[in-house]
């Protein structure tokens, strides 16, 4: 279906095809392999069509069929392989600590067993159904108002607490769940506000020593590589999505200079960041 008031689309600064929103549609040719990458932000796969295997640096390797959906925690690494042809549709957000205002995630901790895997596909079922039905109408029509999306990205939240199981969200979020939920949502909450793992220790009111211990034990790596790795994959984002100049992006980053830049886009990428954008 086309969008009817197509003046008053393209003339609202928000709306435009660039503006990242929480959804993405993913489609991937049978045999297709995505390489290792990082994710930034917590990431539902809702697999529409075909059959997906993924791979994680843990070494676990997980199936997803057609008609389910899989949480990729934040941080986690991860590549996989199309073993049909895929049609997906891709959530990320940042980390929550409530599925609605009255109902927190960590209500769910008690329902998780030592056993239980990492990972858990959950079905995806008749009401969860409709909702990516009109998601996918709405992002093959060409609407990308993220105002719209954030709305369609709360509306999701709602969406699981009523149609689904505390039993079954347990497990299909236990990736993000334990005890420690309020240092990891500190730690995403703050470190785009700082610079280094000492500021970052400072602003979340640990002993640099404490901090690092306690962040190698939830994210399973050390605080240094972790920021590293972010920074990375948000300035690889900035790059593709061509909104912001390069002098911008290196500016926001703060990188001292051009050559500055240049040197962390070859060492992470392999390539300058021109040659980044120009690709897109």
């Amino acid at each position: 279906m086309e969008i009817i008031r197509v003046d008053d689309y393209f003339s609202c600064v928000h709306d435009k095809k660039q503006a990242r929103t929480p959804f993405r549609i993913l489609q991937q040719t049978e045999g297709h392999r995505r390489t290792a990458f990082e994710c930034v932000d917590s990431t539902i796969i809702f697999l529409l069509e075909g059959s997906l295997t993924l791979f994680f640096d843990n070494r676990i390797n997980q199936q997803l069929q057609k008609g389910q959906m899989l949480l990729l925690p934040v941080a986690s690494r991860v590549e996989w392989e199309a073993i049909r042809e895929v049609y997906a549709i891709v959530c990320s957000f940042e980390s929550r600590e409530k599925l609605c205002q009255n109902f927190g995630l960590s209500r769910l901790l008690s329902l998780i067993g030592e056993e239980d895997e990492n990972f858990y596909p959950l079905a995806i079922n008749e009401r969860l159904g409709n909702y990516l039905t009109l998601m996918k109408n709405y992002m093959e029509d060409g609407y990308y108002c993220p105002h719209f999306y954030e709305l369609k990205l709360q509306e999701l939240f709602f969406v699981f607490r009523v149609y689904y199981e505390q039993t079954e969200l347990a497990l299909f979020f236990r990736s993000i769940l334990n005890k420690d939920i309020f240092f990891k949502d500190g730690v995403l909450k703050n470190y785009a506000f700082t610079h280094t793992v000492a500021e970052l220790a400072h602003r979340m009111n640990y002993s640099q020593s404490g901090f690092k211990k306690k962040f190698k034990r939830i994210f399973g790596q050390s605080p240094s590589a972790w920021i590293q790795r972010r920074r990375a994959a948000v300035i690889l984002r900035e790059l593709k999505e061509n909104r912001k100049s390069l002098k911008d992006i290196a500016y926001q980053h703060h990188f001292s200079s051009d050559a500055r830049f240049y040197e962390f886009c070859k060492r992470h990428y392999g390539k300058a960041p021109g040659a980044i954008r120009k690709e897109k």
